[in-house]
């Protein structure tokens, strides 16, 4: 199990023309079908269909993760594509699908996710340890900080698109 140490972030709707003014680099970019399977209050089981663009390699993971806010525990390992459909059509579930944008900025791995089904835009940075995590000092345009706010996590909004 992989302890994971992130900070989220709302970020401004139009943060991709600004990529050049705050030198922020794109160095990668995904998209990503995902849903849960199993889902407690600190707890998630999802799995995913990965598509790495503009190349269209897929790759498919089954994920396990405890824990809320900064610090969380996780257990990831890839899947087959049939795994992936006998899961999906066993319970018919809907679909959270966003893209992913791997950026680096000053020295720090960025990872902005955009949401089809929401007008909505987020930042993720990981650490290495909760120390670093509370030492950061995020540029203004980073926006809100979300890690208290789960009506934005993904788990909270992959169960709106099955409403």
């Amino acid at each position: 199990m992989t302890t994971e140490i992130e900070r989220k972030f709302r970020m401004p709707d139009d943060w991709k023309t600004h990529l050049q003014e705050w030198q922020v680099a794109i160095t990668s970019v995904m998209k990503i079908e995902q849903t849960y399977l199993a889902l407690g209050l600190n707890e998630e089981i999802r799995v995913r269909r990965i598509t790495q663009l503009p190349k269209g390699e897929v790759t498919y993971t089954h994920t396990y993760k405890s824990g809320s806010g900064l610090k969380k525990q996780e257990i990831e390992y890839p899947i087959s594509a049939d795994l992936y459909a006998q899961l999906l059509e066993r319970d018919k579930l809907r679909l959270l699908i966003k893209h992913r944008f791997v950026a680096s900025w000053d020295g720090y791995r960025l990872e902005i996710d955009t949401y089809d089904q929401f007008a909505l835009s987020v930042v993720e940075v990981e650490f290495e340890s909760e120390d670093e995590a509370l030492a950061f000092h995020p540029p203004y345009w980073f926006g809100e900080e979300l890690d208290q706010t789960f009506e934005y996590s993904n788990k909270v909004l992959w169960k709106k698109t099955q409403e």
